[in-house]
């Protein structure tokens, strides 16, 4: 039985099941969903079993909104797509992430998704800053991380060795031309 996080007006977070297997092949298959992930190279069914989905259904309960969560719609239980939200090597600091069907794509889900993840972490779990990152040229995903509140706060690049020692949710491996963009919040700027 999945493990509900949390729910808003159109949709559930719920942990991360075996049988999410095929929705996650399907999403990390999209060539537009990976776009800015990975150059839009399709990810093998081994890879997504054996690495994704091991990493995905790993949970803290000592804090919970630490994790991957499916994203699903409220209505129909319909797989939209994922949120995360992970520790940093900062103290009090964590990383957000996600992912969603293109087919979702311009209705808000994603905004719904990640601000209550946000809310939930930033209000109940001693959390001081969140964290999300970028590519440059990935302007949906500034939109969206402008919308939730969340300012730039570093322009970067990757070189090969920190790409390498990077988890980049299965990223190509190489080093593109562009710079990386960190956004961020703090707590104390949320809760004014």
């Amino acid at each position: 039985m999945p493990h509900k996080l949390l729910s808003t007006e159109r949709l559930l977070l719920r942990s991360v099941q075996a049988t999410d297997v095929d929705h996650l092949y399907a999403l990390d298959n999209d060539l537009e969903v990976m776009r800015w992930i990975n150059g839009g190279k399709p990810v093998s069914r081994e890879h997504i079993c054996n690495e994704i989905l091991p990493l995905f259904m790993t949970y803290n309960d000592a804090r919970p909104v630490l994790g991957f969560w499916v994203v699903e719609c409220l209505e129909d239980k319909e797989f939209l797509g994922w949120v995360c939200m992970r520790a940093t090597e900062k103290p009090n600091e964590v990383s957000i992430g996600y992912r969603f069907a293109r087919k979702t794509w311009g209705n808000g889900f994603a905004t719904e998704a990640v601000g209550a993840l946000i809310h939930e972490g930033l209000m109940n779990d001693n959390i001081s800053r969140i964290v999300a990152n970028t590519y440059e040229e990935n302007v949906a995903s500034q939109r969206l991380m402008d919308k939730l509140g969340m300012k730039l706060s570093r322009r970067y690049r990757f070189s090969e060795t920190e790409l390498r020692a990077s988890d980049t949710s299965h990223s190509s491996g190489e080093v593109w031309q562009g710079d990386e963009l960190e956004y961020s919040l703090e707590h104390d700027a949320y809760v004014r």
